[in-house]
């Protein structure tokens, strides 16, 4: 596999939005402050970041000729827009398992509580 099939496996597996969510999830364990922040700035931030790393990629891989060229603007935003969507989509996907893997920890930590002896 060469650097431009492996480029073309990033943008249209999702694997940017995966890696801006893991990067995400480890800024806010290892800071309370960013950790702290509101769901819709958090939530604006990964989407910024996410279709940062695929115009990147993207463009990436049009110049290295991976991709052609576009012949016109709808074809630019057509490309660029399918492969967001895929990025985004794994993005929240990611973000869907966390958060039922977290719901499912704090409910049994519910019924732990709910059945230790009272003292």
């Amino acid at each position: 596999m060469d650097f431009v099939q492996m480029l073309l496996g990033v943008l249209t597996s999702g694997v940017i939005g995966l890696v801006v969510f893991r990067w995400l999830k480890g800024l806010a364990e290892e800071f309370p402050a960013f950790a702290a922040w509101r769901i819709l700035p958090k939530r604006t931030l990964a989407y910024a970041l996410t279709l940062l790393g695929v115009g990147v990629v993207y463009v990436l891989a049009i110049a290295l000729r991976g991709l052609p060229v576009p012949p016109d603007w709808q074809g630019w935003v057509t490309g660029y827009g399918l492969y967001a969507v895929a990025a985004i989509i794994a993005n929240q996907g990611a973000h869907a398992q966390s958060a039922d893997a977290w719901n499912k920890a704090e409910e049994a930590r519910l019924i732990a509580e709910d059945d230790a002896p009272e003292m």
